[in-house]
């Protein structure tokens, strides 16, 4: 299955969705500069993220907004 990503660039990105369970997910375009893969998880209350490349990654939390 495919992710489309639009809005960002001038033509869509599209990306694998590559692992799944029931507290997470990944999706993941190799030929992407960045992000390469894309990690989300659920982590007691909080959404995490990790968006990576070969090089470098950058960690994201999210909180629920009340």
């Amino acid at each position: 299955m495919f992710l489309q990503v639009t809005g960002v660039n001038e033509t869509s990105t599209l990306v694998a969705f590559t692992q799944q369970t029931d507290t997470s997910f990944t999706a993941e375009n190799k030929l992407n500069e960045f992000p390469k893969t894309i990690q989300y998880w659920k982590e007691n209350n909080l959404l995490k993220a990790n968006a990576s490349n070969d090089e470098f990654s950058i960690d994201f939390v999210f909180e629920k907004m009340k």
